[in-house]
């Protein structure tokens, strides 16, 4: 059964168990609940473990199971990230990127000067904010965010712009979730 490198299956008889690891965070779950139960005590045994009850936060993103659905969002976590680049009380649009706007080369630094004074800005801080946000629970950005990373190397200020407006997206849209039912 191929899985993740972080992610261990288990396929039994009576269903299968999934744990999935992040340094020392664990989730269990799976349709063979004594399974679950089995492996967790048998961790216990073997390491000091404290169980935290019914899954409601992970790696920033927020988890509800409830109505039968899971329930995947990163309120949270837009707000952190709008806070930390400034954006908290920027205008919300509705589309990621303008559809008329081809990001180039061309709009990269080419002097010495030009590379200092975009030190200013932190791009790549910011793309990677959003790329985290983008892989977790945010695939309406994907495609966004992978155009202004194409030039992290040596961004220039109309890609800055281009960042700030998938900002702008999404404080408009904090609210979307994926739900898994």
């Amino acid at each position: 059964f191929q899985s993740d490198p972080c992610v261990y299956v288990l396929k039994a008889a009576d269903g299968i168990v999934v744990v999935g690891v992040f340094v020392d965070d664990l989730i269990f779950c799976g349709s063979d609940i004594a399974g679950v139960r089995a492996i967790r005590s048998a961790l216990a045994e073997r390491f000091s473990t404290k169980g935290l009850g019914k899954l409601t936060h992970y790696l920033g993103i927020e988890v509800d199971q409830s109505d039968g659905s899971i329930v995947l969002s990163q309120r949270q976590y837009v707000d952190k990230i709008l806070a930390a680049f400034n954006m908290t009380d920027c205008n919300p649009v509705s589309e990621p990127l303008s559809p008329s706007l081809r990001l180039t080369k061309s709009m990269c630094p080419s002097t010495d000067a030009e590379r200092e004074r975009m030190k200013e800005y932190p791009v790549r801080q910011a793309i990677g904010a959003l790329m985290y946000l983008s892989i977790c629970t945010r695939p309406d950005i994907s495609h966004s965010v992978r155009d202004v990373a194409r030039f992290c190397s040596n961004p220039g200020f109309e890609h800055w712009q281009a960042v700030q407006r998938i900002f702008r997206y999404v404080r408009g849209t904090r609210d979307l979730s994926l739900r898994y039912s």
